[in-house]
């Protein structure tokens, strides 16, 4: 069951710098509302918006706490909302009629969801389920349609974001159309990772085993064996802050 606390309306006193809490904001300091509004602020869409076009937004935002296990969007439900979140980790994953779960992502603080539902006024394709305890923002769908309609570059940034997620996917369906296991396991550990000073890719946030079978459709054993093997070849390298290298012998499939 979601225990999401109730809602708490955000209010930005300066849309970019200052933003403060309501009276009734329970756990929301000052300073945890800045840090949400940085968050909004690193996401291209709201990087996009003038000053004056975020304040008049602001209303329409409150934020939402949900505990590990908690659905925050439901698969085939609706909810012409669009969520970012400020803190934390989640799934986004598809269940099959016969209850199989399959992972298309793991969103970190500033990734959003449900924007598809709110341009397409569709059910929702996926159930978003957080990892961990999570702090999301939500936006009202009316007041920001009406901000794409005023402002066409919003609608374009916001499609370019969608289109950057259908690349991701195409990716995903060739590595699992076309890769072996270990080449799957590799092509997902390099997903998540980002360029270190070295210039080798280095997966920093915690990937469970679990969840690495379920991005590669492999089970949690085969899973397990394979990054074994890959260490033992010198493929993939545990850090001992439990970051991960990721090397590749040759190019994998963009």
């Amino acid at each position: 069951m979601t225990t999401r606390q109730s809602d708490v309306p955000i209010e930005f006193q300066s849309p970019l710098h200052s933003p403060g809490a309501r009276t009734s904001a329970d756990a929301w300091t000052p300073a945890a509302l800045k840090q949400a509004a940085d968050t909004l602020l690193r996401i291209p869409f709201f990087a996009a918006l003038s000053a004056e076009q975020l304040a008049q937004l602001a209303p329409a935002i409150t934020t939402r706490h949900f505990a590990r296990g908690d659905v925050v969007i439901e698969q085939d439900g609706h909810d012409s909302a669009l969520y970012v979140l400020a803190r934390g980790r989640a799934h986004v994953l598809r269940t099959s009629p016969e209850g199989r779960e399959v992972i298309l992502d793991i969103l970190v603080p500033g990734a959003h969801a449900g924007e598809m539902c709110l341009i397409d006024n569709q059910p929702h394709s996926a159930t978003v389920r957080c990892l961990e305890a999570c702090a999301w923002l939500r936006v009202e769908g009316a007041p920001l349609a009406r901000c794409l309609a005023a402002d066409p570059r919003l609608s374009y940034t916001l499609m370019h974001a969608l289109v950057q997620r259908l690349r991701r996917a195409h990716r995903q369906i060739t590595s699992l159309a076309l890769l072996d296991v270990p080449d799957r396991v590799l092509h997902c550990l390099r997903e998540y990772a980002e360029i270190g000073t070295d210039g080798v890719p280095v997966v920093r946030e915690r990937l469970r085993r679990q969840d690495l079978a379920r991005l590669t459709g492999a089970s949690r054993e085969m899973v397990s064996r394979v990054l074994l093997k890959l260490e033992a070849e010198g493929r993939v390298q545990t850090l001992p802050n439990g970051s991960m290298q990721v090397r590749t012998s040759r190019p994998l499939p963009e």
